[in-house]
């Protein structure tokens, strides 16, 4: 049997918003030294919806195949900062953040897993972003649009946490990105608990390292 192994790094239709550029908006997570690759492989969204005082853009999306990221960011309307400290952070950067429900559909057949995070980019001003990564068991490709649905933001946990914006913020837009994927060399024969096992396909994109095989 084949079996594909993926090893991931891990309102209303919204209006345009600010465009950032690809490489601007993934600094942060990539670092600047990538920034001229993730503009050339990256795609800007710049799409936005506002609802309860807060809009949420989706800035920027970067992908494969099976893989996706996006980042988003969300602030408040007038202008003012979000009521919590953003050094209070857990883990690296992550801010104690969450979204009571959030939802992308993408159009496909087959389901999408990974993970997803907030984090503050800049310091100096009143947003903060979200970042989704996704692996999906059906290809992207151009063509395929995306509907992601917010619904209320949280900061902290469990009993402890406290609603800082209610509301829904729906955003569709395009998956207009390059494949950011490449070819290894495959063919390669070793064993797998005994059994005999063949390489068929590597593929390095920034997102993930997939391989597929062929045992038996």
């Amino acid at each position: 049997a084949a079996i594909a192994v993926a090893a991931c790094l891990a309102v209303s239709a919204g209006a345009v918003g600010a465009l950032k550029s690809a490489g601007d908006a993934f600094a942060p997570v990539f670092g600047t030294a990538e920034t001229e690759i993730v503009d050339k492989i990256g795609h800007p969204i710049g799409v936005s919806a506002t609802n309860g005082g807060v809009t949420i853009t989706a800035d920027a999306i970067i992908g494969d195949a099976y893989h996706y990221a996006i980042v988003y960011t969300i602030a408040k309307a007038d202008g003012s900062a979000f009521d919590f400290d953003v050094n209070n952070t857990v883990g690296d950067g992550i801010l104690p953040l969450s979204f009571d429900r959030q939802d992308t559909e993408l159009g496909l057949m087959g389901g999408a897993h990974g993970s997803s995070w907030f984090y503050d980019a800049d310091s100096g001003n009143n947003a903060i972003q979200f970042i989704e990564e996704r692996e999906t068991d059906g290809t992207l490709s151009a063509g395929h649009s995306a509907k992601v649905v917010f619904r209320d933001l949280y900061y902290g946990s469990g009993e402890d946490a406290r609603l800082l914006a209610q509301g829904k913020w729906v955003l569709r837009f395009d998956l207009d990105f390059e494949d950011a994927s490449l070819d290894l060399p495959a063919g390669q024969e070793t064993t797998l608990n005994g059994m005999p096992l063949t390489i068929n396909r590597v593929t390095l994109s920034p997102l993930a390292l997939q391989v597929d095989y062929t045992v038996g």
